[in-house]
């Protein structure tokens, strides 16, 4: 069944769990293939981060790469105001976060990073974007 958002977004399955968007779903899908790859070591959905204020953010991806770098990566599609903060609290409190992507799908399973929160010396398995 497909469920659509506010924001024209299309809900959709992936191995058995819900994501919010088929950018989101495609993103998942390119992670399991890094992790065949080897440039992944691991990563997990939705992860919870507790922002100043007492807010909390649903991050789409904690991804673990195969150097053992560990980060964040959000897809996002139409930036809310919602999100706009959210951002910005995440890099008020940079230090204390792991280093965030923010990427945006343009094609066929690509990625474009439109945000970086912390990232020095990081980069994105290639294909990733």
């Amino acid at each position: 069944m497909i469920r659509r958002n506010k924001y024209n977004a299309q809900g959709c399955r992936y191995n058995g769990r819900w994501y919010h968007s088929r950018a989101e779903r495609g993103y998942a899908e390119l992670l399991d293939l890094f992790i065949k790859t080897g440039s992944v070591k691991s990563w997990r959905p939705q992860v919870s981060v507790n922002l100043p204020g007492g807010i909390k953010w649903k991050v789409d991806f904690e991804v673990t790469d195969s150097c053992g770098n560990t980060y964040m990566v959000e897809v996002k599609g139409m930036a809310t105001p919602e999100y706009k903060l959210k951002l910005e609290l995440y890099r008020a409190k940079q230090d204390e976060m792991l280093p965030l992507f923010v990427v945006r799908k343009y094609g066929e399973g690509k990625y474009r990073i439109i945000d970086e929160v912390g990232t020095y010396g990081l980069s994105l398995p290639e294909g990733g974007v």
